[in-house]
């Protein structure tokens, strides 16, 4: 064997030592594809990314079994890019994030799109504060039924939208405005979408002016907010 081939295996072999506390929940998530999560760190071996990755797997089994929850293997293509940003994050709020998004898509009826570890990838710490913000006053609103209460003319609807607070939009810039556009997490309009249909566009006699061109959280950006929560026990 050759200095090369030797140099190798003892990668090999230091990749399994560190990965073995956290194997079963490796072979539980990843099922299949579990050999692959363990060679993906052979190549670089580079160790801050390994480190991220056993965290990121102790947190993931810390919480399930705190929590009870059974968890399923999860498809390559959803699995594999998660775990490849999730290793070079250093954001602690984010690391947060990537670990719930990895819980939720290996729990059953959780709605996890594959493009939801590449919006996460583009976001900032402070974008996902934001965002987290954002959804928490719009949905309490929705609760108490505040839009209702404001337009009597649309008060026969089940649910409406809430639009995000100017007073929170104040919190950011342009550029991030934009962003969230572009990545279809919020949208404006002058229309109010009804949760499960098509969006009924309203008259300026009809719909309150502080309702006009509002800014509102898109159900893909609810979806995304919500994958990237921890599961309710």
């Amino acid at each position: 064997m050759t200095p090369e081939e030797q140099a190798l295996e003892l990668g090999k072999e230091g990749v399994k030592q560190v990965f073995q506390p956290v194997q079963d929940i490796v072979r539980r998530i990843a099922g299949p594809a579990a050999t692959e999560v363990g060679l993906m760190w052979e190549d670089s071996l580079r160790a801050w990314r390994l480190r991220r990755a056993v965290r990121l797997w102790q947190e993931v089994k810390q919480f399930a079994s705190g929590a009870n929850l059974e968890l399923n293997p999860v498809a390559p293509r959803l699995l594999f890019p998660i775990l490849d940003a999730a290793t070079l994050n250093e954001d602690e709020d984010l690391h947060e994030r990537w670990t719930a998004l990895l819980v939720n898509a290996a729990t059953p009826n959780k709605q996890v799109l594959p493009s939801f570890s590449e919006i996460l990838k583009q976001l900032t710490p402070e974008e996902a504060r934001f965002l987290d913000r954002a959804y928490d006053e719009v949905t309490l609103a929705e609760q108490n039924r505040e839009i209702q209460s404001r337009t009597p003319l649309l008060s026969s609807y089940d649910y409406l939208m809430h639009p995000i607070w100017d007073t929170t939009l104040a919190l950011i810039n342009g550029v991030t405005l934009d962003n969230f556009y572009r990545l279809m997490l919020l949208r404006r309009d002058s229309g109010v979408y009804v949760s499960g249909g098509e969006p009924e566009t309203f008259s300026e006699q009809q719909i309150s002016q502080e309702l006009e061109n509002a800014v509102y959280i898109t159900e893909l950006g609810r979806a995304f907010i919500r994958a990237c929560r921890f599961p309710r026990s």
